[in-house]
């Protein structure tokens, strides 16, 4: 940024008191580089991610979320929201986030495949319109669903009851039990 300083001079040869100041900004050429250790993807819900992105001047974000393995768009292609097939994703699959300088945006991903890799390829553009010559890769994986198993079964000593405990928590909801038994939820033979 500059401060030009001027003075008018009429006709006359009559200066004015007081130059003006007049404040210019010359156009940042340099594309936007990511901080330090970013971009990084990660999993919110079972079908959902996030791309937290910074980078060092203030720039937009873009970025497109495919299949892993798919094939890498270009810079063009994640800014126009496209696979590199130059088909258009649907708005869950991309997006962008406007962001200062060293402070970070997010860019969140939903409806996804549950326990699924994904590659996020991302670029940022700062004010000037002047893009990242590369697109950047990072792997995220949504939540895997992992049903609950038993852990352990234990017996009373007089035979009467039977403990069946879990992996994790299970839902309250118990189906009938067959005549001549009764199924409590529980941690102990109480």
């Amino acid at each position: 940024e500059y401060d030009i300083y001027a003075v008018a001079e009429d006709e006359y040869g009559e200066s004015q008191a007081n130059p003006t100041v007049v404040k210019i900004k010359t156009i940042d050429d340099l594309p936007p580089v990511w901080s330090s250790g970013y971009p990084q993807g990660q999993p919110t819900g079972y079908t959902s991610l996030r791309l937290s992105a910074s980078v060092d001047k203030k720039s937009i974000v873009y970025a497109v979320c495919l299949s892993s393995n798919a094939p890498e768009p270009t810079v063009a292609q994640v800014i126009a929201g496209k696979n590199a097939s130059d088909v258009e994703l649907a708005s869950n699959f991309k997006g962008t986030v406007e962001v200062a300088a060293n402070t970070t945006g997010y860019i969140n991903f939903a409806n996804l495949g549950v326990g699924t890799p994904y590659d996020i390829y991302s670029a940022a553009v700062n004010e000037y319109g002047v893009a990242q010559t590369a697109v950047t890769k990072t792997r995220a994986y949504t939540i895997a669903l992992v049903p609950p198993s038993v852990s352990s079964v234990e017996t009373s000593a007089d035979g009467t009851k039977i403990l069946v405990k879990f992996n994790k928590t299970i839902s309250s909801t118990l189906p009938a039990a067959p005549g001549g038994f009764t199924v409590t939820l529980g941690s102990s033979y109480n």
